[in-house]
C-alpha cells in the first residue's frame, strides 16, 4: 500500500480556495495521480485541499472522503524569538533554534513542550492521532509498542490524502515516528508536492512504513510551474 500526503496548491488563504496558479497546478498533479493504481482519496475539511483534490476526483471517477483530523493546524500559535517575524506565528514557522528546544523528550507527538500553546497543542495532536489510527485500524492495521501488524495481507493500492503543510509534516512525524519540531524546522512542503509512504509488509504480519519521497514536484517540472515558495517565510515576498 501506498500512501500520497499532498499539499494543496497555490492558497488563496483569504477566500480559503486556490489562486490561479493553484488552480494550474491542481490539474496537473490530477494528471500525474491518475495514472496511479489510486483506489481512495481523502481530503482536510478546508476548502483549498478540497478544491485540490476534486481535480483528482474528476478525472478518476473516486469519491473524496473528508477527514476532520486532516485541517491545518493554524490555530496553534507563538511567539519568535525573532525580530523579522509578526507575533505570534503559526508554531511550525517558529525559528529553528525555538523548534529545536521542542524536538525531544517525552510526548514529542503530541508536541507537549512550553514552547506551545497549551493544552490546545496537545489536545490537537491527540486528535489527530486518534484519527490517524481510526484510519489505520479500518485498514486492518495496528500500532503497539512492537510496531505496526495487521492480520489480513495488505490490498496493493495507492490512497492520496490532500491537506497542508503543517498538519502534512505532523502525520509524517506520527507515520515515521520522529519529532514533530525535526520536520517543521527542517521540512518544507511546496503547493501540491506529493510525499510518499510505501506500508512495507513482511513476515506475513509486519508493517514497515518508508519514506519514498518527500516534497516532490516532479510534475510540475514540464511547465516551469515548480519553484512556487508560496509557504515560506524568509527571504521570500
Amino acid at each position: 500500500m501506498r500512501l500520497h500526503i499532498i499539499r494543496h496548491g497555490d492558497p488563496d488563504y483569504e477566500n480559503d480556495n486556490l489562486t490561479d496558479l493553484g488552480k494550474r497546478e491542481a490539474h496537473v498533479l490530477a494528471q500525474r495521480m491518475e495514472r496511479l493504481p489510486l483506489a481512495q482519496i481523502y481530503s482536510s475539511p478546508m476548502g483549498r485541499a478540497k478544491a485540490t483534490a476534486g481535480y483528482t476526483a474528476e478525472r478518476t471517477g473516486i469519491p473524496v472522503q473528508i477527514l476532520e483530523w486532516m485541517r491545518e493546524m493554524n490555530d496553534l500559535t507563538a511567539s519568535p524569538d525573532s525580530s523579522v517575524l509578526p507575533d505570534p506565528v503559526v508554531i511550525w514557522n517558529l525559528p529553528g533554534h525555538q523548534l529545536r528546544q521542542a524536538e525531544g523528550g517525552e510526548g514529542k507527538h503530541a508536541a507537549n513542550s512550553d514552547l506551545f500553546p497549551q493544552p490546545l497543542t496537545a489536545n490537537r495532536f491527540h486528535e489527530l492521532r486518534t484519527g490517524w489510527l481510526e484510519w489505520l485500524r479500518q485498514a486492518h492495521i495496528q500500532v503497539t509498542d512492537e510496531g505496526w501488524t495487521t492480520d489480513t495481507p495488505l490490498v496493493d493500492k495507492d490512497v492520496a490524502i490532500f491537506c497542508h503543510h503543517g498538519v502534512g509534516l505532523a502525520l509524517l512525524s506520527l507515520i515515521m515516528d520522529i519529532p514533530v519540531a525535526a520536520l517543521w524546522r527542517s521540512v518544507w512542503l511546496p503547493p501540491s508536492s506529493v510525499s510518499t509512504v510505501l506500508l512495507e509488509q513482511y513476515d506475513q504480519h509486519r508493517i514497515n512504513p518508508r519514506l519514498v519521497c518527500i516534497g516532490d514536484t516532479s510534475h510540475l517540472f514540464s511547465l516551469g510551474l515548480n519553484n512556487n515558495t508560496s509557504g515560506l517565510i524568509y527571504n521570500f515576498h
